[in-house]
């Protein structure tokens, strides 16, 4: 066979093993992924991830294990250098992950104490982004002030943290009065937290980088 016979055969009918390889690892359907699976079938992992977290809790009265140590948006947070290296884990999913197992890809570990800093496996459940915000909606778990069971402050604190503030008290000294940190008084001038409380709140328009910016105030929702 001529040469140029061989090689159109080859463009037309053949491929390299390689490729061949890469055909057919794409052709096979994606198996669904999990988070933690790699530590429930080590020995020496689930040991180092069970070291870290027996323990850095206490126990509430309402029968919640409150993580001790550190906290992300009051979820309690652990590193385990010998699986994660120095990513941080929730405490909560690491609970979770120890008493039933991995975590399917898409799915939240919830809470039915609504307490974010609790890693009692017996108050965690699985569900998807929506069943979590459904849930929040049906416990009317917005923390909307007082009801929130985890509040520090009550209405009429809040209200007088807003007052204090907008007429000049320094916000780190209205913090240290209120024993709440100066960004937490910052949220709560601005809206962020206790919305539905009484007492104006500051509305920012413009750039803070380049110090073109007004602040207004209006009342609050208080519906």
């Amino acid at each position: 066979m001529p040469i140029s016979s061989r090689a159109s055969a080859k463009e037309e009918g053949s491929e390299t093993r390689a490729q061949a390889r890469r055909r057919q690892a794409a052709s096979k359907p994606l198996a669904p992924t999990v988070w933690g699976e790699d530590i429930v079938q080590s020995v020496r992992k689930r040991a180092a991830v069970q070291r870290a977290f027996d323990g850095n809790w206490k126990v509430t009265e309402r029968g919640c294990w409150e993580w001790s140590l550190g906290r992300s948006h009051d979820y309690g947070q652990l590193r385990v250098h010998d699986v994660w290296l120095d990513m941080p884990v929730y405490a909560h999913r690491v609970s979770y992950l120890l008493h039933y197992g991995p975590i399917p890809d898409g799915l939240n570990v919830c809470h039915t104490c609504d307490n974010p800093p609790c890693c009692n496996p017996e108050h965690l459940f699985l569900g998807d982004q929506v069943a979590n915000l459904g849930d929040m909606a049906a416990k009317n778990r917005s923390a909307h002030g007082e009801r929130n069971g985890m509040a520090r402050l009550t209405a009429g604190d809040v209200e007088e943290i807003r007052l204090l503030v907008s007429t000049g008290h320094k916000r780190s000294d209205v913090a240290k009065k209120f024993g709440i940190s100066g960004p937490h008084v910052s949220d709560i001038v601005r809206g962020k937290k206790w919305r539905r409380s009484a007492g104006s709140i500051e509305i920012v328009h413009g750039n803070f980088k380049h110090g073109k910016y007004a602040i207004r105030r209006e009342s609050s929702d208080l519906t």
